[in-house]
């Protein structure tokens, strides 16, 4: 249990402290950007990089989706850099990158993606339920709007749209202008099928996904690069060999969840295990003074879980997105943002409620 207290503590912490002098600082996000305090983080580390005056800011990109309103807080906060700044879309795990990441990449001066990573659409539209119900949306899709318009002056008419709103089928073909292409929602004849290249497709999902080949990319005059590796884009942006600070971010609602839920589980254990302790026959050749020191171990014991499951309620305070979504054991047929906050809150209570008897069953053990 006081491992997970640890745990608990470090989702709970900021960046580690910024060193000054280092020529490149190297910003990992791994995972999906979801929750409000990753984007304040993220957000924080590139004001305190760009006050250090490095030589250049890489943020590694490797996540499947993103809330649209922190997509336009990062990619703003991006756009706004005057230091030299490369965003790098890379995933070694699965080559899959999401478009929330891919607009991020576009907002920067030096965007670039590794050459097997796939864009892919993901959880982005169910993200939505996450956000507090005070986000006004409308002002969120302007704010995009305003992110792209100088990254894709050049890019086919609708490329945004589509980017941003799946919801047909699309294809990429020569415009009348010479060097122009075009995004067209009708499929393409035979005689320009041969030219043409599917970006988007409808299915259950609407998925929007590309493969970034270099002429591809060309053909969307997207600003952003293909590089086999991030060594290969620091070489490109002569910073390989250069003193790097790199953090890494972890602060999403998967990790807060995982730890929340071990929590949880180990609590149940230890519930289990203090009943027993204190259901164990007291046989009349134990000695007063061993039934005491079992008594003050199960006092200690309950008092500590009662202590971290504390912890748990710190973490639904930093991540009130957790609050939005199933509890443990709680399915989402027909659930609702409050009771699903109400399912979390009661979970932490009941458990709290039952290490509270058991402490005081202990210390009447303790007290004989």
């Amino acid at each position: 249990m006081m491992r997970h207290l640890a745990v608990v503590a470090l989702l709970c912490s900021a960046a580690a402290a910024q060193p000054r002098g280092a020529h490149v600082w190297h910003l990992v996000v791994p995972g999906d950007l979801d929750t409000s305090w990753l984007a304040d983080q993220i957000t924080a580390e590139l004001r305190a990089a760009e006050e250090a005056g490095p030589r250049l800011i890489l943020l590694e990109l490797a996540g499947d989706s993103g809330r649209w309103d922190l997509v336009a807080r990062v990619g703003a906060a991006v756009q706004a850099l005057t230091s030299p700044v490369a965003v790098l879309l890379d995933d070694p795990g699965d080559r899959r990158v999401g478009v929330a990441q891919l607009v991020i990449g576009l907002s920067s001066r030096g965007g670039a993606i590794t050459g097997r990573t796939q864009v892919r659409s993901g959880r982005d539209r169910e993200m939505r339920a996450l956000a507090p119900p005070e986000v006004a949306w409308g002002a969120v899709e302007a704010d995009l709007a305003r992110l792209l318009e100088a990254p894709l002056a050049l890019a086919p008419e609708g490329f945004a749209d589509a980017l941003l709103f799946p919801g047909a089928a699309a294809w990429v073909l020569p415009g009348q202008a010479p060097g122009r292409w075009m995004l067209t929602r009708e499929r393409p004849t035979a005689g320009e099928a041969r030219l043409a290249t599917q970006i988007v497709w409808l299915d259950d999902k609407d998925a929007w996904s590309f493969r970034a080949a270099p002429a591809l990319l060309k053909d969307l005059a997207l600003p952003i690069e293909t590089v086999s590796s991030p060594r290969d884009l620091l070489r490109r942006h002569d910073a390989r060999g250069l003193s790097l600070h790199k953090v890494e971010f972890r602060g999403g609602l998967r990790e807060a969840r995982d730890e929340a839920e071990r929590v949880f589980r180990d609590a149940d254990r230890l519930i289990e295990d203090l009943r027993a302790r204190l259901e164990r026959p007291a046989d009349q050749s134990i000695a007063p003074d061993t039934i005491r020191r079992r008594g003050r171990g199960i006092v200690v014991d309950a008092r500590a879980a009662s202590d971290a499951l504390a912890g748990v309620e710190s973490v639904l305070d930093k991540f009130p997105e957790l609050l939005r979504e199933p509890a443990p054991g709680q399915t989402a047929v027909a659930g609702s943002a409050s009771a699903y906050a109400a399912a979390w809150r009661r979970g932490i209570q009941s458990r709290k409620d039952r290490f509270t008897t058991l402490q005081a069953e202990g210390q009447a053990l303790a007290d004989r």
